[in-house]
This record gives C-alpha cells, sequence and structure tokens, in this order.
C-alpha cells in the first residue's frame, strides 16, 4: 500500500484533561492551579483544535476568550483505499492500536482485558500496539500483558514509521483507539483514512466532531464490556463501521481543510487586532 503523508499546523492550546499529570497529584495541583492560571491571564485569547477542549477550557476559566480551529490536514491520497478486499477473513482477527504505551491514559489495559475475554469466551481476535516507550512504557506494558495471561493474544511490535508501520495496519481488521483521553489525535486521522473500520475511545477530543450516526457506530465508552459488544458488532457487520469512518474522515478533511482552518484564524487574529 502506498503511504499517505498527512501534514498538520498545530493550533497553540491543547485540553485541560484530568489526565494531565494523573499519576503526578504534586504536580498536577501546581499546573492547574499556579502556573496555567498565571499564564492564561496574560493571554488575549485560547485556540484550542475541539469542541470539547473548549468547554473544559471555559469550565476552568470562566472569562477566557477561546476558539476551535481544528488542526490543518492534507492527504495525498484524498480516495480512502479499501485494504480489506483481498484480506483472508477467515483468519482470526487482528485489532490494531497505534500510539504511545500509556497504559492508563490510552486505555490499553480496558482493550488488553476486552481481548482476553473474547478469546476465553470463543471469540477469537488478536492484538497489535505499534508504539513507544515513555517512561518505561514497553516493560509495565508486557508486565500487563503477564499478569493477565494475554500473551497469545497481544503483539507490542514497538515504534512503526512510514510504509512498515502502514503495511501493519493495512493487515489489520480493525483500527482501535481506547484512549480515555487523546487530543486532535494524528493517529486517529491515520485509522479514519485507512479504510478499516474504527473503534476510538470516548475520550478521544476528535469525537466531538462526529455526527449521532458516527457517535453510535464509531465511539465507545471507557469499559471493558462496552469494547467487548462493540468489537463484536464489527466483527458482526464490517461494512456499515468501515464506510461511516470513511465518511467521518470525509467530512473532517473538508472541516480541517487548510482554507477553513485558514480563514477561521484569520478571523481570530483580526478581531484581536482590532479589539
Amino acid at each position: 500500500m502506498q503511504g499517505r503523508r498527512l501534514a498538520i499546523i498545530l493550533t497553540p492550546h491543547g485540553a485541560l484533561s484530568n489526565y494531565v499529570f494523573s499519576k503526578k497529584p504534586i504536580q498536577k495541583y501546581l499546573y492547574w492551579n499556579i502556573i496555567d492560571q498565571w499564564i492564561f491571564r496574560a493571554l488575549d485569547c485560547i485556540v484550542c483544535n475541539t469542541p470539547i477542549e473548549k468547554q473544559q477550557i471555559e469550565q476552568r476559566l470562566k472569562k477566557i476568550n477561546c476558539h476551535v480551529v481544528p488542526l490543518e490536514i492534507y492527504s495525498e491520497n484524498q480516495k480512502v483505499v479499501k485494504i480489506l478486499d483481498n484480506h483472508n477473513l477467515n483468519s482470526i482477527p487482528i485489532l490494531c492500536t497505534v500510539g504511545r504505551y500509556d497504559i492508563v491514559i490510552k486505555g490499553l489495559d480496558i482493550i488488553i482485558q476486552a481481548v482476553v475475554a473474547l478469546n476465553r469466551g470463543g471469540t477469537q481476535v488478536k492484538l497489535r500496539c505499534i508504539g513507544y516507550d515513555r517512561g518505561g512504557g514497553v516493560a509495565a506494558l508486557q508486565k500487563l500483558v503477564d499478569d493477565l495471561d494475554a500473551r497469545d493474544y497481544v503483539d507490542c511490535t514497538g515504534p512503526k514509521y512510514g510504509e512498515e508501520k502502514d503495511q501493519l495496519i493495512s493487515e489489520s481488521d480493525i483500527f482501535c483507539m481506547p484512549s480515555r483521553y487523546e487530543s486532535f489525535s494524528y493517529s486517529l486521522m491515520e485509522g479514519l483514512a485507512s479504510g478499516l473500520p474504527v473503534l476510538v475511545g470516548s475520550g478521544a477530543c476528535v469525537t466531538s466532531y462526529l455526527n449521532a450516526e458516527q457517535k453510535k457506530l464509531l465511539v465507545v465508552e471507557p469499559a471493558i464490556e462496552e469494547w467487548i459488544k462493540a468489537i463484536q458488532n464489527v466483527l458482526t457487520d464490517r461494512e456499515s463501521n468501515r464506510n461511516c469512518a470513511g465518511k467521518a474522515f470525509a467530512e473532517l478533511q473538508v472541516k480541517c481543510s487548510r482554507s477553513n482552518v485558514g480563514d477561521a484564524l484569520r478571523s481570530i487574529y483580526r478581531n484581536l487586532i482590532l479589539k
């Protein structure tokens, strides 16, 4: 499969998530109650990437001037590639995740437990985790896999890039992002553009751009039982999910096009200058 290049232009601010410094309460307190308040008081406005991030910011900073401008997405291949056409549907289905090995934030514990439960319940699936280490992530993830006796079901590939990563994704059956929190995700854009069925955790901020039908088919709450049910539903009817994911990506391409992003930023900057 030919690789696709996605160029992303970042806007100034992400989400003030509950998962920032989730394992370091002192740093979280200092960041939320001292650093961010001090910095934001000096700002004329904040530009964030998704509606849910704007909502989170406005809940913490009542009088802040906040706008939503999505990241710019550019894809060299405008057509979503149907990579499942030649896939052996009689083989054990492979679920694929892409992202750093952060068990809590990325929800890897949820999907691994769901995969274990599916196999023990008679539904064979395997999980492929493409990602990288940060602060001992590989060792922690491998320990979780061992503790759950899931070695037969989970393959942690480590970091993969370019065509090698595209190939691993194309050989999979469902693209999964079980994150408890995820800002405007490059990896999710890859998944939606891949032609695979897609399941994404409700903590991913990009889901706030999806319509009701897309949320129903693509978005999963952060619970083992919900992921089991969602995976089973996709395995029963892959085409509905895959078509829905393709339409969602096409709509995001328009919403996140260079012209729309540029117009939104130009309007914000003009208003600030004229104030």
